[in-house]
């Protein structure tokens, strides 16, 4: 996920454009990204999170790569997310979704 600006921003969410879309996120789950020339870039961990968060699944999740992701870097990460995505998280790297 690439993001450019925070078009709103309050204590409760921020606002940001994602895939054309705007979307909010609370603040605590807006890090784990890298900053190049002005950009947020999401590595594949969060780029993961993000979309189980926001959209509540993974399009073709049995397609994944888990090779080139870091499972404990994901687990360790989801921990400030909600249980609801922790739980699908979990489902994701067993194979089970």
């Amino acid at each position: 996920m690439i993001t450019k600006d925070i078009i709103n921003k309050n204590d409760n969410y921020l606002s940001f454009v994602k895939y054309g879309e705007i979307e909010k996120i609370t603040p605590k789950l807006f890090s784990g990204y890298e900053v190049k020339q002005g950009y947020n870039l999401a590595g594949s961990e969060k780029e993961i999170l993000d979309t189980v968060y926001l959209r509540k699944r993974v399009p073709f999740a049995d397609e994944l790569d888990f090779d080139a992701i870091d499972r404990d870097n994901l687990k360790q990460m989801a921990d400030a997310f909600l249980a609801v995505v922790r739980k699908r998280i979990d489902r994701i790297v067993k194979g089970e979704e």
